[in-house]
């Protein structure tokens, strides 16, 4: 090859893919030049290939005509034309590598193939996400995860979280009367709704009793009373809102800024001290936590909001489960205020903290119906902490506290029957209730059995090989908890 050849060649095999091919066609050639066993001058020829064989014209090659040997050829043409067939052979190979190695890469494109993107069924216009303080029968209802149709919906107590298809959420508290007739359209004839979406663009408009139609942006709240003589009120929560007079007739259309609230009278608005931050913004825990550190007499005081948790009034039950620090902690009486008013206490000691020595630490409260109203609720326990065998003052103890409707938490015999799935330490378990009051646990090391009973809403499980007996009551028909053991909550299985 020519010194121009070479600078020609080196300036090609730049490209690492064209590199690549170069030394697969050398590769060929010489597996060919081992097999043909070429004279000198052919395999000169082969070890030091031209540009020629590297580039290819635009067209195909024109066929070649051949004479083929005639049979009574002596055994050297049989080699000679061997030799040639086998020439040729490598021939073509070489011009279609070439080909291949000059074609242009961008051409050579991968072939997509497109994902089919999933269908919803043209009826379900929203999903439910979440609840807290449901009834029995809403619960049934509004089952988390399923979707709700083009339907009103109306909620006694509780508070409930829709999703749209456009991933704005609707947190909706009773009592409420609604419709969701489109995926991003809602009709609230009464209650108090928060509207949070992912971004302006893909705002929730909501038609409020056929008075106005606020066009949300990311955020905002209305709350509408269910009666004739309140006024509906308005929050701009993030990004001001267009307010719409529902009959029109070239009424202005209004504008709330953010971070102001307002009430709503014959398509004017009055300003109102801001009231978006009363809305929830998303379900609460339904499981508060409580963590005490004692004082230098061993004794303390454990305060907990639990507005979210008080939806209606009547009986209600607090339990508390230990589930760290060095020291039981032992409750000397519990105490239920709205605001500042006490409105129900239980006193009796109970105590809780590992299995063995936890006892009597179940609560019961009762709110009259005179005294139930909305607001702040709060839970007040005086507690101290468990004496230490060294003599050691207690320092720390903290866990959860279960806090229900007393009616969400009865149950008959046949509700426990069945069998009930949770975790320990990362493993699966499953207990089986029978019908005939025994009870078999499988998975972890070693399946167990033993025998089971209700009393007072509580079940309560003797284990067979294990002589120790636990305790469970029911969040809900699908929802047992264990409540002087660190398991998870176990759910029911399907049938």
């Amino acid at each position: 090859m020519s010194e121009s050849d070479l600078r020609e060649l080196e300036s090609l095999l730049e490209d690492e893919p064209q590199m690549e091919r170069y030394i697969q066609l050398m590769s060929m050639e010489s597996m060919l030049h081992a097999s043909l066993q070429p004279n000198n001058q052919e395999a000169e020829q082969l070890q030091n290939p031209t540009l020629a064989d590297l580039h290819t014209t635009n067209a195909p090659p024109s066929p070649t005509l051949v004479a083929l040997p005639s049979l009574n050829q002596t055994s050297s043409n049989h080699s000679n034309t061997a030799r040639f067939w086998l020439g040729l052979a490598a021939c073509i190979t070489v011009g279609l590598t070439g080909y291949w190695l000059m074609t242009p890469l961008q051409n050579k494109q991968p072939t997509v193939v497109s994902q089919p993107k999933p269908t919803t069924s043209s009826t379900d216009i929203a999903r439910v996400s979440g609840s807290i303080g449901l009834t029995e029968i809403e619960k049934n209802i509004f089952k988390t995860g399923s979707f709700l149709e083009d339907e009103g919906l109306t909620l006694e107590t509780g508070l409930l979280e829709i999703t749209t298809p456009n991933g704005s959420r609707l947190m909706i508290e009773a009592p409420a009367d609604l419709s969701i007739n489109q995926a991003n359209k809602v009709n609230l004839n009464a209650g108090k709704i928060a509207v949070f979406s992912p971004n302006q663009n893909d705002h929730i408009n909501v038609d409020c009793a056929d008075l106005f139609i606020v066009q949300g942006s990311k955020a905002f709240a209305i709350s509408l009373p269910n009666n004739n003589f309140s006024q509906p009120e308005i929050s701009a929560i993030d990004g001001a809102l267009q307010i719409e007079n529902v009959e029109n007739q070239g009424k202005p259309v209004l504008t709330l800024p953010e971070k102001q609230s307002a009430q709503y009278t014959n398509n004017n608005l009055k300003s109102v001290p801001y009231q978006g931050d009363s809305f929830f913004k998303e379900i609460p825990n339904q499981d508060p936590l409580w963590s005490i550190d004692y004082d230098q007499s061993g004794k303390g005081v454990i305060e907990l909001d639990i507005s979210a948790l008080i939806w209606r009034p009547g009986k209600h039950r607090a339990v508390f489960k230990w589930l760290s620090g060095k020291d039981a902690m032992h409750i000397d009486q519990l105490q239920l205020y709205q605001g500042d008013r006490l409105i129900s206490e239980d006193i009796h000691p109970g105590v809780t903290g590992k299995h063995h020595i936890t006892q009597n630490h179940i609560y019961d409260l009762y709110i009259p119906s005179t005294d139930f109203h909305t607001g702040q609720w709060k839970l007040i326990a005086h507690v101290h902490g468990a004496e230490r065998p060294d003599g050691s003052k207690p320092k720390h103890s903290q866990g959860i506290i279960y806090f229900d409707h007393r009616n969400s938490l009865k149950a008959d015999k046949t509700d426990w029957i069945g069998s009930w799935e949770y975790t320990n330490h990362g493993k699966r378990y499953t207990r089986k209730i029978n019908a005939d009051g025994t009870m078999e646990i499988f998975g972890g090391i070693a399946n167990n059995t033993g025998r089971w009973w209700v009393k007072d809403d509580v079940m309560f499980i003797t284990m067979d090989r294990r002589k120790l007996t636990e305790h469970h009551i029911l969040r809900d028909k699908r929802t047992l908890i264990f409540i002087d053991q660190p398991y998870q909550p176990a759910i029911q299985k399907e049938d």
